[in-house]
């Protein structure tokens, strides 16, 4: 029995395990083991490449389709985009063979100029309708950063918690990660994180296994291409895919997102509220806004013009 325990425990926390038995002493397993194998998949040994992964057929045109609605997305960023094309594509034939468990994202630049809106693109048009995983190291102490990751260790205040990776990635199937302001994270992160990519599995502090094989990790900073040089440790530089430095999206892109994003917000407005609002009535306003450099300060300010020409025709509730 405490040989049986000892085995459930094992198989219990490594997810994945499997015990492999010869036929002949099946009965004599049953014997000894009366509640741990219940479960049996007979093994075809006759082929020596028993064990080797069959291959799936990868439906290609189904991924150029993903690829194409994030780049079409996603403002600017020729460059970045026509090498993600590339990148996604190849990433899922290695998966494929088990030759790369993870693809894996640096995006550097300053804030508001589209690193955090590709990953969510990338998690809604792949995992449709399931929450992306972000973990935001600007909201970590300096102290036990690892912790608050991957859990505490046995016996520390917090254990039974888990660490929000862990917790996250359980309640969610989407299998894009966006670790964000990557800069703030700590020496152990930066190992922790060279190990995850290298071998696409992690083990907690309890000693569970978990396995991130599949996975598209997008880590983003506000770091300058000098300061990446400097602070990003060698060993976990090799680990990136893709390291790319974002730049302010140009006029003609700012536009047609301006454009855009005044048209859906009227039109969500009018159907909701029946208020027809005249887009050339604020256009004018709307392209001084070319001079931002800041997505999220141009959505904001968008709102705002939309908002006060919606209000100059919503109905008085006094009039009700």
């Amino acid at each position: 029995l405490q040989v049986e325990i000892m085995l459930y425990k094992i198989s219990e926390n490594n997810d994945g395990i499997n015990f492999c038995v010869d036929s002949t002493l099946e009965d004599d397993l049953y014997k000894i083991f009366p509640f741990l194998f219940l479960d049996k998949v007979q093994i075809d040994v006759s082929n020596k490449e028993v064990n080797d992964k069959t291959s799936e057929i990868i439906d290609v045109e189904k991924i150029e389709e993903h690829i194409k609605i994030i780049c079409e997305t996603l403002r600017g960023h020729d460059a970045f985009k026509n090498d993600f094309r590339n990148s996604l594509l190849k990433y899922y034939f290695l998966n494929n063979m088990g030759e790369r468990k993870i693809l894996s994202i640096m995006l550097c630049g300053g804030s508001g100029i589209g690193k955090t809106e590709f990953a969510k693109i990338t998690s809604d048009v792949i995992f449709p309708g399931e929450q992306m995983i972000k973990i935001n190291f600007g909201n970590y102490s300096t102290e036990g950063v690892l912790n608050s990751l991957i859990g505490s260790p046995l016996g520390y205040i917090g254990s039974g918690e888990g660490g929000e990776l862990i917790n996250k990635i359980k309640t969610s199937k989407s299998k894009v990660i966006l670790i964000d302001e990557f800069e703030k994270a700590t020496p152990s992160v930066y190992n922790f994180f060279y190990e995850l990519l290298e071998d696409g599995v992690f083990t907690d502090r309890h000693g569970k296994s978990h396995n991130l094989n599949g996975y598209i990790i997008i880590f983003t900073s506000n770091m300058s291409q000098q300061q990446y040089e400097k602070h990003i440790p060698d060993s976990l530089k090799s680990r990136f895919d893709m390291v790319y430095y974002f730049v302010n999206v140009p006029t003609e892109e700012k536009k047609a997102y301006i454009d855009s994003t005044s048209s859906t917000l009227i039109s969500k407005l009018n159907a909701q509220f029946n208020v027809e609002i005249k887009p050339e009535t604020i256009d004018a306003q709307l392209y001084k806004l070319l001079d931002l450099e800041n997505l999220r300060d141009i959505k904001r300010k968008i709102e705002d013009i939309v908002f006060v020409e919606f209000f100059k025709n919503y109905p008085n509730k006094s009039n009700k």
